[in-house]
């Protein structure tokens, strides 16, 4: 692995939902195939403070801002990955490397992400339109998802695959130490239904399952074309 990409995420808030794996793969590239865990495809949403992402290698500076992430996790007929079906930030800098070097479908939004001691609250907002908002609060011992274990299903990926602009599919190995995660629950109403929409799939009728995350360095590799 040859890393283009340096970055430590915080505060990082994960929520899972299971989709029927029927309606997600209309949404997939033909190559792509949706994995399920006990017959259940997933589609996650990720929200994120993002610290010091810079070029590996460069000493000193990056950008900091927040992000949210849709994804979902696919199977090329080689291997499994994390499939981004939509990435929002608030800052253009930074989405224009994520466009045009990694092929990521990044988007504009006002996102906001705020952390407590214990909590985390999410909105993400284009125009007058809510995406996304909630509330989590977390706490208690950490722990690392169990091998062959739903948790670890969702979370422990190392690779991810996305269509391009160009329609092409690239793919890229993504580093990073085992995610501590530490219980979460929502309080009260999560509002997802309008990035499911948005994205073509059917607004989530249960509560998410929920976890947190509370700093990880994460390194990610440049893309190249999946082959045939």
């Amino acid at each position: 692995m040859v890393p283009a990409v340096s970055l430590r995420v915080r505060d990082v808030v994960f929520c899972h939902w299971p989709v029927e794996p029927r309606e997600l793969r209309r949404r997939l590239p033909e190559r792509l195939d949706p994995i399920t865990y006990d017959d259940r495809a997933w589609v996650s949403v990720v929200a994120l403070a993002v610290e010091a992402a810079r070029p590996f290698g460069a000493p000193i500076g990056g950008r900091s801002f927040a992000q949210l992430n849709l994804r979902t996790y696919v199977s090329d007929g080689r291997e499994e990955g994390v499939y981004f079906l939509a990435l929002a930030t608030g800052d253009q800098l930074s989405a224009i490397p994520g466009r045009y070097l990694f092929g990521l479908p990044y988007s504009h939004a006002s996102v906001s992400h705020t952390a407590g001691e214990g909590d985390v609250t999410v909105r993400c907002r284009t125009g007058d339109r809510t995406l996304f908002s909630g509330r989590f609060e977390y706490g208690g011992t950490p722990y690392r998802a169990e091998e062959g274990s739903l948790d670890a299903f969702l979370v422990e990926r190392y690779r991810y695959v996305a269509d391009t602009r160009f329609g092409r599919l690239v793919e890229g190995e993504i580093d990073h130490r085992p995610w501590e995660l530490v219980p979460a629950e929502a309080v009260g109403e999560v509002d997802a239904d309008g990035l499911f929409r948005r994205e073509g799939l059917t607004p989530p009728g249960t509560e998410p399952r929920c976890a947190c995350a509370r700093s990880l360095r994460i390194r990610a590799d440049r893309p190249r074309q999946l082959p045939h």
